[in-house]
């Protein structure tokens, strides 16, 4: 069955003219040095919004006949973006949530973002990684039919940090001073703060993950063979609403389904010099891609995205750099390059850039995207032989 979020039954469609050419309206770009509130803030921060979404949508009534006669989707991530546009053609008018370069981890909506989801007649989630969307869909009262593309059934799932507990590493921190020979801090009134430091840290961390698909990695659109296995679902999500366009959206699907096909061919040749090469990345998501091509991804940097790793998992970094030889680590667009640098100064190792989200110019088609990174991987991981024991 099509893994439809019950939020509210798809607006009825029929009847609409043929529209031109599908645009991709971007939002909002974000605010330097913000980051994602928790789910709390967020909702707070919703209902403020919610007059100033209000106008903009009175300004949207009143647009042509012409702009509304497509299917108004929007999709949170560009991959899915690009890839929901091209099944949808000229009968939708797609519009991404998160800006090129922007990091969904750290993705501040603005009431422009929220007045897109209350006009939609079908918003695209990846799930997990992009759980703010539901939000979304809860403060814009929108009756869109949304589909949440990890609860397709059958999906084979990974693992993510997710799952972990959030207050693991603080433990750790204890563990290590203990072992140090720090005197016992029990009845430390600092200690005791920094406990309380600790807990609402952990809390804010466990809030933001609260939507996370059950601990699961969310990073599937980085495997083309995965994201066949989502193509049907994306079919059928158009197809019902636009039930005398399902032929048309079949065809362009198994088109799109053939063009990935032969990009997972392209792409295990391209890598086949560097299968079994230690990948070494600042941020959990490649176990996908990495399982598919053959690479041997040794750990993350930094499991959740903007919380440091503590000085135990730095040094279990170093050692692995060590033992598998590995010539450089990975950084990611979204996310800087900085602490990977001295990261990479530190280990005598280079630093290449990695890019999960694309968006951007030579990036924005879901292929040249896969194709950066795996030329990317290439050239940073070429040449690499296992450490003589």
């Amino acid at each position: 069955m099509l893994a439809l979020e019950p939020y509210a039954s798809a607006r009825s469609v029929g009847g609409r003219e043929p529209h031109a050419e599908p645009s991709v309206t971007p939002p909002d770009p974000p605010r330097p040095g913000t980051r994602r509130r928790p789910a709390g803030g967020l909702r707070r921060a919703l209902r403020t919004w919610a007059a100033a979404a209000a106008l903009v949508l009175v300004g949207a009534v009143f647009g042509s006949a012409a702009a509304q006669s497509a299917l108004r989707v929007v999709v949170t991530l560009p991959p899915w973006a690009d890839l929901v546009g091209r099944v949808a053609a000229e009968r939708a008018t797609v519009t991404t949530l998160l800006p090129a370069g922007a990091s969904p981890h750290a993705y501040d909506p603005s009431p422009r973002t929220l007045a897109a989801v209350a006009r939609a007649d079908l918003i695209v989630v990846n799930g997990g990684i992009d759980a703010w969307a539901l939000e979304l869909v809860e403060a814009s009262g929108t009756d869109a039919t949304v589909v949440v593309l990890l609860e397709t059934p059958g999906l084979d799932l990974r693992l993510g940090a997710a799952s972990a507990d959030p207050a693991s590493h603080v433990h750790e921190n204890d563990h290590e001073h203990a072992a140090e020979g720090d005197p016992d801090p029990a009845g430390d009134p600092a200690h005791d703060d920094d406990e309380e430091h600790a807990d609402e840290h952990a809390d804010e961390h466990a809030d933001e993950h609260e939507h996370d698909e059950g601990g699961v990695n969310p990073h599937v659109w980085l495997d083309p063979e995965r994201v066949r296995q989502l193509l049907p679902t994306v079919i059928e999500a158009l197809s019902a609403l636009e039930p005398e366009q399902r032929a048309s959206f079949e065809a362009r699907g198994a088109q799109l389904d053939a063009s990935l096909a032969r990009l997972t061919d392209e792409l295990r040749a391209l890598l086949a010099p560097v299968a079994g090469a230690p990948l070494i990345p600042f941020h959990d998501a490649w176990p996908y891609f990495a399982e598919r091509f053959g690479l041997d991804l040794v750990l993350e940097i930094e499991p959740f995205p903007g919380r440091e790793p503590t000085p135990r998992v730095l040094a279990e970094v170093l050692d692995a750099i060590a033992t598998s030889g590995a010539p450089a680590i990975f950084a990611e667009a979204q996310l800087g390059d900085r602490a990977a640098r001295v990261l990479a100064d530190e280990a005598g190792v280079a630093v290449a850039v990695l890019d999960p989200l694309g968006g951007r110019e030579g990036r924005a088609a879901y292929e040249d995207l896969l194709r950066y990174n795996a030329a990317t991987l290439l050239e940073a991981l070429r040449g690499w032989e296992p450490p003589t024991p």
